[in-house]
């Protein structure tokens, strides 16, 4: 993480990029991609594109949610001592519910997802940091980075249909022996995989341009919040059985 934002600012120095130069440039060479998007963030259609692919890569793994949905309601209704009558109806009902919010549900989340987010590292940037972004900078940055994870489950989902899961991450956590996937270690482990740090890499140098600011400012105060957001969720989810 040793790209900062030390080119100009000055926006005649700022090489101007295409849409495709720029969602490439996140992979390749994140520093001069967030120069040019904190001149002009144009982060409308990217934003499309994400929520489109993602809807896409939903509709190829409907069958394994709707079947790991199902396995995890089964298995939460028999520890409610749940009969099995009463219980098959509560699975058709909760399976009927899913195929019909399951679409709406990914395009609401994603496009809500990116507003959050960007308001969360705003308000790291500009009132803990001293930073200089403005929130449409910020979304900009929410929004092209997100094409990292998105790759990442475009990756995995061929993976996930196969071996006919969800639970498929490239982390420290594929070693681990199945009896282990409940345990809290096994679900923190399985979020910092390759594709999330990555993310977070480039995050950080995002907001370092956007923001003036020194990436070495910024990427602590990354690396502290998610390492907490990961020990919540995976203690959460721990605690709820899924």
């Amino acid at each position: 993480m040793t790209e900062n934002n030390s080119q100009s600012n000055d926006p005649s120095a700022v090489k101007e990029m295409n849409l495709l130069n720029r969602i490439i440039g996140i992979f390749t060479s994140p520093g001069a991609t967030f120069h040019a998007i904190a001149e002009k963030p144009k982060w409308v259609v990217p934003g499309i594109i994400i929520i489109l692919l993602s809807l896409g890569t939903t509709f190829l793994l409907r069958d394994v949610i709707l079947q790991e949905q199902r396995v995890k309601t089964e298995e939460q209704l028999l520890k409610r001592g749940i009969d099995s009558a009463q219980m098959e109806t509560i699975l058709d009902k909760n399976q009927q519910i899913t195929k019909i919010a399951m679409y709406p549900g990914v395009l609401v989340t994603t496009a809500v997802m990116f507003v959050i987010v960007a308001a969360i590292w705003l308000f790291v940037s500009n009132i803990v940091l001293g930073g200089q972004a403005t929130f449409n900078q910020m979304l900009g940055v929410s929004i092209y980075r997100g094409f990292i994870p998105l790759v990442g489950g475009l990756i995995k989902a061929p993976l996930m249909i196969s071996q006919q899961t969800l639970n498929i991450h490239f982390s420290l956590a594929t070693f681990m022996p199945d009896e282990a996937k409940e345990t809290f270690l096994y679900k923190l482990l399985a979020q910092i995989e390759l594709f999330n740090v990555w993310s977070i890499i480039v995050l950080c140098i995002g907001i370092a341009v956007v923001s003036k600011l020194n990436v070495k400012k910024v990427w602590p105060w990354v690396a502290i919040i998610y390492l907490l957001w990961f020990v919540g969720t995976s203690a959460v989810s721990g605690l709820l059985g899924r």
